[in-house]
């Protein structure tokens, strides 16, 4: 039986490059050593077999869209590893075991994921699970991983503003000046940051940081969580920058939105979201002007259709033929210098067959060409940083992740 991807999932499907994956890593870490047998178990009835996905491989082709089928030879033991970190098994034995899974691009004559159970992290273990972006988003991802959990667990979303019945003049002009935004945007400045990729790649992640404390800071200032969060990224780029006797110029990040709205339906895979641009006031040396420029700039986004508007471009160009489409991504790629990414994860702890997961990390792969990824990650009251770079151009994303630790007090 097979289903074609739609237009968007085949977009990412053609974004694949042996510099660029298309993948997204999850990780989840334990204090203690976790039942090998009794974890595969779970991944297997509450995942592969539910979500038939997981049990599909892509076929592409020439001409028309690319399907899905289902793989006949599939086996759990080909998509589930086992795997054990050497001495002495600390965060940067860890760091280099998903730097290695983050630059290995998923074989996509198969279901394109994988999850290994790592052990010797400390005392305890790490899961680290890679899903092609074809099959979902991060949002889809963490909904899926949630479901290995011992008890069902709620994972936040920012709800939509209601639909409304037709179109106005004012939303039909709103939506031509997000096309022509998105278009004729100019190209980003020129940066360390941006340039050629190559096929190794570099992960690092901040302690985890309370987030009572960024809701007291922003609440301080006039922004959100989400406004904090982002000026503390663009002050540790100004750091790394000026560490790196770079100038401090201002960067463009591209920000997906969520677009599903309110929870996600129960089996929800596939991308839902679109791409907004954001400057991010990296030349502004004050910590607390920079909240307050971010909540503007975030402000003057919120209420355009700019990232509806993204996500049919996007559906656009995954319909055209494929090099039709890598000349549309060089255009946007040019357009930005990072992706930064939020999701809301669960705001309780998250226990996986008798296990406490102790920290929740993702990092997505950088779109377009782009060199660096910054993930924002929302766990049991705490906030973590995930950075993901080119090893050509960032070689040391943990001192870019410690400036943004810097930033937020940690």
């Amino acid at each position: 039986m097979s289903d074609r991807l739609s237009p968007v999932d085949a977009a990412w499907l053609h974004m694949e490059e042996p510099t660029d994956p298309m993948t997204v890593v999850a990780v989840l870490t334990f204090t203690a050593p976790v039942d090998w047998d009794a974890l595969v178990g779970r991944l297997d009835a509450r995942v592969v077999r539910p979500y038939r996905r997981f049990r599909q491989r892509i076929v592409d082709v020439a001409v028309g869209a690319p399907r899905w089928e289902d793989d006949p030879d599939f086996a759990l033991a080909s998509h589930v590893h086992r795997a054990a970190l050497p001495a002495p098994g600390d965060r940067a034995a860890l760091a280099a075991f998903v730097s290695d899974r983050v630059g290995t691009p998923l074989d996509l004559r198969f279901s394109p994921w994988s999850a290994d159970l790592v052990d010797g992290y400390g005392a305890g273990a790490a899961l680290v699970v890679r899903i092609h972006h074809s099959v979902a988003d991060g949002m889809a991802l963490a909904h899926i991983l949630l479901r290995l959990a011992d008890s069902p667990v709620p994972l936040a979303t920012v709800p939509r503003p209601p639909r409304r019945a037709g179109v106005s003049l004012a939303q039909g002009a709103a939506a031509v000046e997000a096309v022509r935004k998105l278009l004729l945007t100019r190209a980003d400045a020129p940066s360390r940051l941006k340039g050629p990729l190559g096929r190794v790649k570099r992960v690092a992640w901040t302690d985890p940081v309370a987030l009572e404390r960024v809701k007291a800071r922003g609440k301080a200032l006039g922004g959100t969580v989400n406004d904090v969060l982002t000026a503390a990224v663009a002050g540790g780029l100004r750091g790394y920058l000026l560490s790196h006797a770079d100038a401090a110029r201002d960067l463009r990040a591209f920000v997906p939105v969520d677009l599903r709205g309110g929870d996600l339906p129960d089996l929800s895979l596939g991308n839902r979201f679109g791409l907004v641009y954001l400057d991010l006031p990296v030349s502004e040396p004050d910590p607390a002007v920079r909240v307050r420029v971010v909540a503007e700039r975030m402000a003057a986004i919120k209420h355009t259709p700019e990232a509806a508007v993204a996500f049919g471009i996007l559906a656009t160009m995954g319909a055209l033929p494929a090099p039709i489409e890598h000349v549309g991504l060089d255009i946007f790629g040019a357009k930005g210098t990072i992706v930064l990414t939020n999701v809301r994860g669960p705001a309780e702890r998250v226990v996986i067959a008798g296990h406490p997961v102790d920290e929740l990390l993702f990092w997505v792969p950088q779109s377009g060409h782009l060199g660096v990824g910054v993930s924002l990650l929302s766990y049991a009251g705490a906030v973590r940083v995930g950075v993901s770079s080119d090893a050509g151009l960032v070689p040391d994303p943990e001192r870019l992740a410690r400036a943004i630790q810097g930033e937020l007090g940690g």
